[in-house]
């Protein structure tokens, strides 16, 4: 895989929140995942939309309404509309977790193709594995992590 897969992830400790959000998006066409919890004793709620459940669409929609992470959503509609590759799209969201406008770790993202280049070069087989092109940065070590997902959450 060459291209960089982006989710949104909304996140509360009061689940009806996150049912009365996933309601209003199912009633607009949009198919976000169910609500799940990620902690068993005190649980903080998520609900997830991918791309494919309608997530450039909401982007699109919300984009006038933003403050807070404006650039990264985008600087993903960016993506998504190939004007920009991946690796622009994750020293972003690198730029936007040193500043601390966004939660997670740091990573290095080599991959220097636009979705559409990296769905053209995984559908003819070319090239190396994705965990060649995204890797955990040496500045997560102080934190304790070694993940090295593909995968952006935000918002």
């Amino acid at each position: 895989m060459f291209t960089i897969i982006v989710t949104a992830d909304w996140a509360d400790s009061y689940k009806p929140q996150l049912e009365h959000l996933r309601a209003f998006l199912t009633r607009n066409g949009i198919s976000p995942s169910k609500v799940y919890a990620l902690q068993a004793a005190k649980p903080v709620w998520h609900l997830r939309l991918s791309n494919r459940g309608g997530l450039q669409t909401v982007l699109k929609r919300m984009l006038p309404f933003l403050d807070k992470k404006r650039d990264q959503v985008e600087g993903v509609i960016q993506y998504f509309g190939n004007e920009m590759t991946a690796e622009q799209l994750g020293e972003l969201f690198n730029r936007a977790t040193r500043t601390g406008t966004r939660s997670g770790f740091i990573k290095d993202v080599k991959i220097p193709f636009t979705r559409l280049e990296g769905l053209s070069l995984a559908k003819i087989g070319g090239g190396p594995a994705i965990s060649n092109y995204v890797t955990a940065n040496p500045e997560n070590a102080e934190k304790g992590s070694n993940q090295s997902s593909e995968v952006w959450h935000f918002v």
